[in-house]
């Protein structure tokens, strides 16, 4: 149902068999993204419907081949970024037009679990994390949704996906990752035009929190600030790290020591 905000009588949206999720909105408000989960057969279907009523249209089945669990609208509502899960276990990135009878475009496929999905405010690119078939390694993928192509990031030797947040100027973001398996724990920026990426932090053990807070921009830099161990005998220090435009590194300040 749909149910305006000053108050009013609630509209029926359809009834799409199986379990129904809520996906997205449309930019523009006017069509809501359900999917539909059908565990007998397995199946999972996309639909949209208008906001102010009427009938719900089927835009795409995966006929019983698996469940699709996250999906949102992108360039401008006229497509669908989408992923699913095939009965082979494996989790894959789809795209595919916003009208009915359209055929999805596989842009990634193979991964042994899905985090989340994120999308710049614009709609314009995704960031995903997701982990190999033997939890050894974690990616974080960027999507750009005009050309549909996928190009990864990162790849951590650590079993979790990278944790990650945007920017607030929506050009870059920073994340924690282990690049392999003798490196401890680093925190990164990386770009969202090209996927440069540069190292925030100094070799150290970190807490096992791997937890920033929200980026911020000061004096015209975007700055974090996290907890370091520099090794195992020293308190840990809250530090803060910022970096520009040019992704070039930037001093590590000591804040507080405990």
């Amino acid at each position: 149902y749909s149910t305006p905000l000053s108050g009013g009588a609630s509209i029926p949206l359809g009834q799409p068999h199986g379990s129904i999720e809520i996906a997205d909105l449309s930019p523009d408000g006017s069509q809501v993204l359900l999917i539909a989960n059908d565990s007998n057969p397995n199946n999972s279907a996309l639909y949209s419907a208008p906001v102010q009523g009427g009938e719900t249209t089927l835009l795409h089945s995966t006929g019983e081949s698996g469940y699709i669990y996250q999906a949102k609208f992108v360039n401008d509502g006229n497509d669908i970024l989408f992923i699913s899960r095939g009965f082979n276990s494996t989790y894959d990135i789809h795209q595919m037009a916003a009208v009915e009878g359209s055929t999805p475009r596989l842009l990634k496929s193979g991964f042994a679990s899905s985090i989340h999905m994120v999308l710049t405010p614009d709609k314009k690119k995704a960031i995903t994390t997701f982990s190999d078939s033997g939890g050894q390694k974690g990616f974080l993928l960027l999507t750009d949704i005009s050309s549909s192509t996928t190009t990864t990031l990162t790849t951590s030797s650590s079993h979790d996906s990278p944790v990650f947040d945007l920017s607030p100027d929506n050009t870059s973001l920073v994340y924690f990752a282990k690049p392999d398996e003798n490196t401890p724990l680093q925190l990164f920026s990386a770009s969202l035009q090209d996927g440069t990426s540069a190292k925030l932090s100094i070799d150290s053990t970190f807490d096992t929190s791997d937890l920033f807070t929200t980026p911020v921009v000061n004096g015209g830099q975007i700055c974090v600030v996290y907890h370091l161990e520099t090794d195992l005998i020293k308190p840990r220090e809250l530090y803060s790290s910022c970096y520009d435009t040019k992704w070039s590194n930037q001093t590590f300040l000591p804040l507080i020591t405990r």
